[in-house]
């Protein structure tokens, strides 16, 4: 009658749910518990894990590590493709509501909008730095995403950085096109 999960000494960073699926991140790895069943996996490819999400599907898991580097895991095979457009810490991975597009957001200031719809290999996201101006970013200060959230209605992405500011990203391409 165990309330808590321990293995050995493997430090668990960052954690999440999918239906009776649960995936912590490890130094280089994962670990996958379902109801009947636990999956290890350490891999050079994953880093050190900073992040984890499962796709809305559940098909697959997206990892971020220290490098800025997303690794989307497929689930059925344990397969993994790299893709790296931010050059830091992945701190935080979300889905919007529908799945159509994922955020993550980086020590390296950005926060990453990627449209789930293109082929994930070749994906390019979105990459978007907060405004310089003193109302956001002080002189000299380091601005550190630290998570990203979306909104009810699909439409915006939300970036907490290290100095207590939140920032609304458009995703929607209607909007997008209004601000050029």
């Amino acid at each position: 009658d165990n309330n808590y999960f321990a293995l050995g000494k493997d430090e668990f960073r960052c954690m999440s749910f999918f239906r009776d699926k649960i995936a912590l991140g490890i130094d280089s790895g994962v670990i996958l518990v379902n109801k009947d069943s636990l999956f290890i996996i350490k891999s050079n490819d994953l880093g050190n894990t900073t992040s984890i999400e499962f796709d809305p599907s559940g098909k697959y898991l997206f990892i971020g590590n220290t490098l800025g580097t997303l690794c989307r895991m497929s689930l059925a095979n344990f397969s993994t493709e790299n893709n790296q457009y931010q050059t830091s810490r992945i701190s935080d991975i979300t889905f919007n509501g529908d799945g159509t597009y994922m955020a993550s957001a980086s020590f390296d200031y950005s926060t990453a909008i990627w449209d789930m719809k293109n082929n994930w290999s070749s994906s390019i996201p979105l990459l978007l730095l907060p405004p310089r101006e003193k109302s956001v970013v002080s002189p000299g200060e380091v601005l550190l995403a630290y998570c990203v959230a979306p909104s009810q209605n699909n439409d915006y992405f939300f970036s907490g950085y290290s100095n207590g500011k939140i920032l609304k990203w458009a995703v929607n391409s209607e909007i997008l096109a209004d601000l050029i």
